[in-house]
């Protein structure tokens, strides 16, 4: 096969890609492993500028994700995380995951940014709108305003919250947010 040398992804920050194309990957998925086995509610990763935070959070959610169980099947083998107990193992795909980005909220007026996030939102509840099934009328009515980007400042105020709580409801699993 010869000698191959893998391309480095500057400023990739998506690991799927990151692994499905071949760049060079420095492994951290043992960090998976760390988060299980630490037992807290709340984990928090501060890093200086440009080293690797968000591809680390694009990793933790294509590990979790529910949602890309069956996609992402082989996308963690051959890495750390692989030589983890079956128990460790078994947390793949199996999470609700709510990956909040908020990278691109950078406007010259609150309005603007607050428009911005509005988007965010409207997305969010878009990537997991079968859950439209397990709302009641009120529920619904309140999804669909923030889907639409319709709904009332109060409204969004709870909005993480309530998506979280509808996915506990919908999936019966905790719910992942990143």
């Amino acid at each position: 096969m010869g000698n191959y040398i893998r391309p480095v992804p500057i400023g990739i920050d998506n690991f799927k890609k990151i692994i499905e194309d071949g760049y060079c990957y420095v492994d951290k998925t043992d960090l998976i492993e760390d988060i299980l086995t630490r037992g807290a509610l709340v984990n928090l990763f501060p890093r200086p500028r440009r080293f690797g935070k968000t591809l680390t959070i694009s990793m933790l959610e294509n590990y979790f994700n529910v949602k890309k169980r069956d996609e992402n099947v082989d996308l963690f083998k051959g890495l750390k995380i692989e030589e983890a107990s079956e128990k460790i193992r078994e947390q793949q795909g199996k999470y609700p995951v709510i990956s909040l980005n908020l990278k691109s909220v950078k406007a010259n007026s609150w309005k603007e940014e607050y428009n911005l996030l509005k988007d965010i939102m409207s997305q969010l509840y878009y990537d997991y709108i079968e859950i439209l099934e397990c709302l009641n009328t009120t529920e619904a009515q309140e999804y669909n305003a923030i889907l639409l980007k319709q709904a009332q400042n109060d409204v969004y105020q709870l909005s993480l919250k309530k998506l979280s709580k509808y996915l506990y409801r919908y999936y019966k699993q905790p719910v992942v947010i990143l």
